[in-house]
């Protein structure tokens, strides 16, 4: 559910009414990992707990770096696609749009900080990719759950 409240916040929401969603987040992250490994050793016999263990690991770490990837992604094609009407909401000239968009593109930034229209046309454009991550991060999370529910039963195994 923080991943939701998260997608929430706006560009200019303070630090102080995030903190808190941030540390729920995380807090919700740690607890999940001690018993996903219990669940994964309960489930099998003593002789085969290592190789549980280990596709846990495995599965984790597999996990981190898609869904790293897949939302840095996401956030990105996000922003792009959103800058160009921010830019236009915030009445930035067409040549400067299109300096943006380019700049944007590359992941170059000028020499000079950009105008305030600009900045904030920026702020907003990355702030709507941020929340389309967040928002597909808690669908999963909350699929993942469900189905943790509904399948992951507790079998006593025979020695």
């Amino acid at each position: 559910m923080a991943s939701f409240a998260l997608a929430a916040q706006g560009p200019t929401t303070p630090f102080g009414h995030r903190w808190p969603l941030l540390a729920l987040f995380g807090a919700a992250c740690a607890l999940v990992v001690a018993p996903a490994t219990a669940a994964a050793l309960a489930s099998v016999a003593p002789a085969r707990a290592g190789m549980a263990s280990g596709a846990v690991n495995a599965a984790r770490q597999v996990g981190s770096v898609l869904g790293s990837s897949l939302l840095g992604t996401l956030l990105t094609t996000t922003m792009l696609a959103e800058l160009p009407d921010r830019l236009a909401a915030h009445q930035v000239a067409e040549p400067a749009r299109a300096a943006v968009r380019a700049a944007a593109t590359a992941g170059t930034s000028g020499s000079q900080p950009p105008a305030a229209p600009v900045q904030a046309a920026l702020a907003e454009a990355l702030t709507a990719g941020v929340q389309a991550g967040l928002r597909v991060n808690g669908i999963v999370f909350l699929a993942a759950a469900l189905l943790a529910l509904t399948l992951v039963r507790n079998r006593p195994h025979q020695n």
